[in-house]
C-alpha cells in the first residue's frame, strides 16, 4: 500500500515486482520460501536460494540457524524488532549464493549500525526513551514499531499526511493485541484516526490525546507517562507531506523537541551524509 499513486493497486504492485525474477531471469534468485507469492513461482531459468525454510537460513524464535545449525543470537544484535533480525535470513543466504562463508561472516552484524529515522533509540532523558521511526509512513510500520517495544509504558505518535490509507488492520490490533498506553494523533490525518480510535479510549484501552503539530504531540505524549516514564516512540504510519520537506526532516524536529542534536542522529557514517 506503500506505492499504490505509482502502482495502482497492490496486485499490480506485486505483479510488477515479480517481474525482477519472471521476466528479468537472474542466475541465482534469493528468495523467501515464507512468501505464497514467491513459494508458489516456477523459474526454470534460475538457480533459487530459498531462506525461512528448515533447510537454509531461518529463525527459531531469536535463533539465526542455518539448517540444523544454530549460528547466533539475535537479542544481542543492534537491529530491533524481528522483522529486521529476520532479514539477516535474506542477506545470510545472498552471501551464501555469492559463494562466500556466511556462517564465518554472521558475527559481523553485531557491529552494524542502523540508519537514522528506522527505530532509532535517540537517547533517554528525564525517565524517557526517545525512538525515531519518522520512516514510518504506514499502519502496518508503526505495528513493527510497536512490537519491537512490547511490555513497555509507550506513548505512540501518529499521524501525518493523509494518503487515504485503510487504519482497520492498525485499529484491530488496538482492540485486541496490547496497545500502547498512550496514542497521541497529529497531522492531517490525525482527526480520523482520532475518530477510529475514540471507541477504544473510551472502553480504557488506552489514552487518547489530539494535537496540533510535532512540538503539542511531543508535550502531551511526556504529560501523559508522566513519572513513571517509558517511550515516546514517533512512528507516525504517515508521510510528512505538508509539515516537513520530508520523513528525514522531522525525524530531525523529533530530536530536537526531546533535546539532542539533530545534526548526530542523522548523520550516516561512510558515505558523507549528514
Amino acid at each position: 500500500p506503500e506505492h499504490l499513486d505509482w502502482h495502482g493497486s497492490e496486485q499490480r504492485y506485486i505483479e510488477d515486482k515479480l517481474q525482477l525474477v519472471t521476466g528479468a531471469a537472474p542466475r541465482v534468485a534469493v528468495l523467501n520460501a515464507a512468501d505464497p507469492h514467491l513459494a508458489a513461482l516456477s523459474l526454470p531459468g534460475s538457480d533459487v536460494v530459498w531462506f525461512n525454510q528448515p533447510q537454509g537460513w531461518h529463525m527459531r524464535g531469536d535463533i539465526v540457524h542455518r539448517g540444523g545449525q544454530a549460528v547466533f543470537d539475535t537479542r544481542n544484535t543492534p537491529l530491533p524488532g524481528r522483522h529486521n533480525r529476520g532479514n539477516l535470513c535474506a542477506v545470510l543466504a545472498a552471501l551464501e549464493a555469492l559463494g562466500l562463508d556466511a556462517v564465518a561472516l554472521a558475527p559481523a552484524v553485531q557491529d552494524f549500525r542502523p540508519l537514522p529515522n528506522r527505530l532509532q533509540r535517540i537517547g533517554q532523558a528525564d525517565g524517557l526513551t526517545y525512538v525515531n521511526d519518522s520512516i514510518s509512513t504506514t499502519p502496518h510500520a508503526s505495528l513493527a514499531a510497536l512490537e519491537c517495544f512490547a511490555g513497555q509504558r509507550i506513548a505512540l505518535l501518529v499521524g501525518g499526511h493523509d494518503r487515504g490509507l485503510d487504519w482497520t488492520d492498525f485499529m484491530q490490533h488496538m482492540a485486541h493485541d496490547v496497545p500502547p498506553v498512550e496514542i497521541v494523533t497529529m497531522g492531517s490525518n490525525g482527526p480520523r484516526i482520532h475518530a477510529m480510535l475514540q471507541p477504544l479510549a473510551d472502553a480504557g484501552r488506552f489514552g487518547l490525546h489530539a494535537a496540533a503539530d510535532l512540538p503539542d504531540a511531543m508535550s502531551l505524549a511526556r504529560r501523559a507517562l508522566g513519572e513513571q516514564g517509558g517511550v515516546v516512540l514517533l512512528s507516525p504510519g504517515a508521510p510528512s507531506y505538508g509539515a516537513y520537506r520530508d520523513y528525514v526532516a522531522r525525524g530531525r524536529h523529533f530530536a530536537e523537541l526531546a533535546g539532542f542534536d539533530p545534526d548526530t542522529i542523522s548523520a550516516i557514517p561512510g558515505i558523507g551524509i549528514a
